[in-house]
């Protein structure tokens, strides 16, 4: 009769292929690495009625320090701005009036939802919003 353990042949053929499988299995199935940040569209508004400054800035997801997007003095009207960031970024808005009355509105979209918004904020003469907004 024919037996498995006197082919040695056979057995080593088969702990060959166990061990190349048990290779397969150990390195193929291990953990692959980080995937991508899903990349949010921000989109600031800020529309006033008369002269107005905008200073724009964010502090990137997993940095320390603050980066400036962008600064504009308006002289009236709608002020826009996008820009990309990743989640667990923060947007720092400051609205600086010129000088007199002026009526101003905000909002701060994240891939076209609401972020944060506030309309009609009436400021005196060199008075400011600031508004934060955190990427989710």
């Amino acid at each position: 009769m024919f037996k498995i353990s006197q082919n040695k042949p056979v057995m080593k053929l088969t702990v060959i292929v166990f061990a190349f499988v048990g290779c397969i299995v150990l390195f193929g199935c291990g953990k692959k690495g980080d995937a991508t940040p899903t990349p949010h569209t921000i989109k600031v508004t800020v529309a006033g009625t008369a002269s107005y400054s905008v200073s724009l800035s964010a502090i990137k997801a997993e940095e320390t320090v603050s980066t400036a997007l962008d600064t504009k003095t308006i002289a009236s009207g709608t002020y826009e701005f996008t820009t990309t960031l990743t989640a667990g970024s923060v947007v720092h808005l400051e609205v600086q009036n010129s000088n007199g009355e002026n009526t101003v509105a905000y909002a701060i979209t994240d891939n076209d939802a609401t972020g944060t918004t506030d309309s009609g904020r009436e400021l005196g003469s060199f008075s400011k919003i600031v508004a934060e907004y955190t990427v989710r």
